[in-house]
């Protein structure tokens, strides 16, 4: 018996689908298959260097975003104290 407020899934919506629990997870033969499409798109002498460059925007992206917070920190009035 079902509450009055609660509905029925709609044939073929997300819920009704079966799938294993574990769909999201990348299981290490997901990971060894994505490094060797990158092997084969890149070539094994490229890779270090797409890599590095990789890491590099990856860094600058972290500090623009820190840089940004503190902006956004500078921005805001102090706290005023609370009265004792």
């Amino acid at each position: 018996m079902r509450c009055a407020g609660e509905r029925r899934p709609v044939e073929g919506s997300p819920r009704n689908v079966g799938h294993p629990a574990s769909v999201d997870a990348l299981g290490p033969w997901h990971l060894l298959l994505i490094l060797a499409g990158f092997v084969l798109l890149f070539g094994y002498r490229k890779l270090p260097e797409a890599s590095r460059s990789l890491g590099r925007s990856l860094r600058i992206f972290r500090s623009e975003l820190r840089g940004m917070a503190d902006d956004d920190r500078a921005d805001q009035p102090p706290a005023e104290p609370e009265p004792r």
